[in-house]
């Protein structure tokens, strides 16, 4: 469920009914248990678990993630998620 609310927010899909509910549950998911790979993600952008909300991956996350692909290989991103 982390991946579902990293992208969920990243995407701006609208924060209502099932995506709310999704996002709440993906966010406690990743604030307390992150992957390694967001971890990593998570100190570059200066956040710590428990810290991770909509306005974090939104400002702070998913603009490094989106870099990757812009740089020119997205792979480094999906490897990093995968991870």
């Amino acid at each position: 469920l982390d991946l579902v609310a990293l992208g969920t927010v990243a995407d701006m899909m609208p924060l209502l009914g099932e995506n709310r509910d999704l996002v709440r549950r993906g966010l406690a998911a990743l604030n307390a248990q992150p992957r390694v790979g967001l971890e990593a993600l998570m100190l570059q952008s200066d956040l710590r678990a428990g810290a991770v909300d909509a306005t974090a991956i939104s400002f702070r996350l998913a603009p490094r993630l989106n870099a990757a692909g812009r740089l020119g290989d997205a792979r480094l991103a999906y490897r990093l998620l995968r991870t």
